[in-house]
């Protein structure tokens, strides 16, 4: 007897596709069902849904999952009546499809947990009570009689023509491991190239292979990449249950699908997203409004932005509530400038709703968003008007290997992700003034707040090895949010390529770090959170 339980992974990615891409035909099938000029466009949807309903039944079965693929025949045979013309569709019984929808959902979701279907006795009432066909003599739910030669796969090419694979499916944890390894080979070839510096015949090696690991890193991070739509495509049915339950009127639009980011920080984006849009449906929409969902590519950065008309971030609101729920003084409130009032709602304590509904009131939504994109090492931006409030999500490609700065502090090294710095420059003393217990620098008629590493990391100041410390200072410009701020160093020791490695348990309170790596010598760095920098 075939074990079919080394099949099952394979099922339930396909089942998890069919039911998303149910939703997604469904949604479209509800926007044109009663447009008379729409007709070959419906009657598409149609066949697409039937198709969808037809390979879920026959996969289940072959797997022995018979309740699902029971339930998924005689939805078919529905979508077939609806295909020549004998159930009229409405509203409501397109409305019993999604509840059907959600039952395989759930279902599918039992048998990835428990290894068992569930009893569809919801969805069977249903399909009884709604769709059963009044001229039928049979009454009963429709079983399909699994003929043991349909459940046999045949290997045979009947075109008798060669065929080759292009797409295989990989185990996530395949590909963590390779990207492991990769990080290993980066540490060596950092170790090679201190060798390389002292033994001069090396450098053909080092350069072949520097070329070698390179090519394999970056297939490796391709590989990692998946396309943003596998978010994305979970959104319109979510927005169409809402806007339905508050009842209010959405057009939800959806671009950039296309584009590709690391599957770590895919695996975390679901829940800040889920968020953004409930925020943008309760707060951003009065009765009716459109709200955007998109991504584009920004050279080594996505931005993902949610964006809804109708009304903006009411800021005295926003200044209201911080105050009420003793977030903020009233008389730091007054110092605040537009930014910092805006940026009171990352708060998780804030809510600018009096009473706690099912979507918002709470307060820590937004709390959530900012936690993420300062997790992944990126940055949230608003762009807010009286009639729009547009939220970016600026995420780096990949969190696993990154571009850096490494620097040295009091004999200490430190690297500074490359994303956010601007340049190095030497600033002489004379153009560095005292502001009350803050140090500006002059820097193209600008100034610059500066920030003394040594200072904020407790470190001994160590004198700069032949360097005349009374003329300048060694600064990195560095990009702080909106702001450009300057790290007083030692010295600069060039650009790396780091493997990000999570901080210690002991050092996880400390916010000026994000995390650490590990250099060629074998000495640890610790990686510098600009954006948390105090």
């Amino acid at each position: 007897m075939t074990d079919l339980s080394k099949f099952k992974d394979a099922f339930l990615d396909e089942a998890e596709d069919l039911v998303q891409k149910l939703n997604s035909d469904l949604l479209i099938l509800e926007k044109i069902y009663n447009e008379k000029n729409k007709k070959a466009e419906k009657n598409n949807i149609l066949n697409n849904i039937m198709r969808s309903f037809h390979t879920l039944k026959s996969s289940s079965a072959s797997m022995g999952y018979m309740k699902t693929s029971n339930i998924t025949h005689a939805l078919e045979d529905k979508i077939d009546e609806a295909r020549n013309g004998k159930i009229i569709l409405n509203s409501e019984i397109i409305n019993n499809f999604f509840i059907l929808v959600d039952g395989l959902t759930k279902s599918i979701e039992n048998i990835k947990k428990n290894n068992s279907e569930l009893d569809y006795e919801l969805e069977n009432k249903i399909i009884k009570k709604i769709f059963l066909n009044e001229n039928s003599n049979n009454k009963e739910l429709l079983v399909e009689k699994n003929n043991k030669n349909k459940n046999e796969v045949s290997l045979k090419n009947d075109n008798n023509e060669d065929f080759k694979i292009d797409y295989i499916k990989v185990p996530v944890k395949r590909l963590d491991l390779m990207l492991d390894l990769i990080e290993e080979l980066i540490i060596d070839r950092m170790k090679l190239e201190r060798l390389r510096d002292r033994l001069p015949e090396l450098k053909d090696l080092y350069d072949h292979i520097n070329v070698l690991i390179s090519n394999v890193q970056y297939q490796i991070m391709q590989s990692r990449l998946v396309p943003l739509d596998q978010i994305f495509s979970r959104f319109p049915r979510m927005i169409r249950d809402i806007s339905k339950k508050l009842q209010k009127t959405i057009e939800f639009n959806i671009s950039g699908g296309e584009v590709e980011i690391d599957r770590a920080i895919v695996d975390k984006l679901f829940e800040p997203l889920v968020h953004l849009l409930r925020n943008a449906l309760d707060h951003g929409i009065i009765k009716e409004g459109t709200i955007n969902l998109g991504a584009i590519r920004d050279k080594n950065f996505v931005l993902i932005f949610v964006e809804n008309d109708c009304q903006g971030l009411n800021i005295d609101k926003i200044k209201q509530a911080a105050v009420k729920r003793s977030i903020i003084s009233k008389d730091d409130l007054n110092k605040l400038n537009k930014e910092q009032a805006i940026d009171l709602i990352f708060n998780p304590n804030l809510s600018t709703k009096e009473n706690i509904t099912e979507l918002s009131g709470r307060g820590v939504g937004l709390s959530v968003v900012k936690n993420f994109t300062d997790s992944v090492g990126g940055k949230v931006l608003i762009e807010n008007n009286e009639k729009s409030v547009k939220f970016i999500l600026k995420l780096p490609l990949s969190i696993a290997i990154i571009n850096s700065l490494l620097v040295e502090v009091s004999e200490n090294i430190y690297a500074i992700p490359f994303s956010n710095v601007d340049k190095t420059i030497n600033i002489f003393k004379e153009n560095i003034n005292k502001m009350a217990d803050n140090e500006v620098a002059v820097v193209d008629d600008i100034d610059i707040p500066l920030f003394r590493l040594n200072k904020i990391f407790n470190l001994n100041n160590v004198v700069k090895k032949n360097k005349n410390i009374e003329e300048s200072e060694e600064v990195v410009l560095v990009k702080k949010g909106n702001d450009t701020i300057g790290l007083v160093i030692d010295n600069v020791l060039g650009e790396k390529e780091i493997i990000v490695k999570p901080l210690a348990p002991i050092l996880r309170g400390f916010k000026n770090f994000s995390g650490s790596t590990i250099l060629g010598d074998g000495r640890v760095a610790l990686i510098i959170d600009v954006i948390n920098l105090s």
